[in-house]
């Protein structure tokens, strides 16, 4: 998840009719602008209103824009976000089967300008129970605190969920300030998982960001 915030270019229409593929990865990892993407602007309450929009018609909307207003947190489902990811992230694609306990959106009043999913922790050692992970946060304009204010959100509503723990991963080569911003502190450096996180009952298909150092981050009471 890199702190690097990218205006994003003129909009055109995205094409929403891609297969969905089963693609995870080990935490948010990036929220840089996908080099290419073009911003977007999905239905009330997160920008203009569209009775009949709906996930597959969310991009061909108009564009948010960077601006002073405040930033306010909108309900988003995880399709929705999904959408907003494969669109803008710079290195993730949709999480696996659109899959994760919940997804935050965030708005800056002209429209949305970050998504973050949280999710079941894909380290086996953190299925608790009581700990969730921060699969994607991504954002497509150059605001500030963006990242923070949902990183935020994500323990906030975690927590009153009952959850105890929530983590997330960066590559060692990003700064993580979002994440410092909101409390959270670095517990682990993360090495390279050769193969990915593919198994014979939960299939995934290898990326380039396996093969990165990361550092795992944690927000927890106490």
């Amino acid at each position: 998840m890199s702190d690097t915030d990218n205006t994003a270019p003129a909009p055109t229409p995205m094409n929403t009719g891609r297969a969905v593929d089963s693609q995870s990865i080990e935490g948010a990892g990036g929220v840089e602008l996908k080099p290419g993407a073009k911003s977007q602007h999905p239905s009330s309450p997160h920008g203009q209103n569209n009775k009949n929009a709906t996930p597959a018609t969310l991009a061909t909307l108009a564009p948010a824009t960077p601006a002073t207003a405040t930033l306010t947190l909108v309900p988003m489902t995880l399709r929705e976000s999904n959408d907003f990811v494969e669109q803008f992230h710079r290195h993730n694609g949709r999480t696996a089967w659109n899959g994760g306990r919940f997804a935050i959106g965030c708005s800056n009043g002209d429209g949305l300008v970050g998504v973050a999913i949280v999710g079941n922790p894909l380290a086996r050692a953190f299925m608790d129970g009581y700990t969730a992970e921060v699969l994607r946060v991504c954002t497509n304009t150059g605001e500030k605190n963006v990242c923070s204010k949902l990183y935020g959100a994500c323990w906030r509503a975690w927590k009153a969920m009952g959850g105890r723990r929530l983590v997330t991963y960066t590559l060692q080569s990003e700064s993580g300030s979002s994440l410092k911003g909101a409390g959270w502190k670095i517990v682990a450096e993360c090495k390279p998982h050769k193969d990915g996180w593919n198994s014979s009952s939960r299939e995934r298909d290898w990326q380039p960001i396996y093969g990165q150092l990361k550092f795992r981050w944690e927000a927890q009471d106490g």
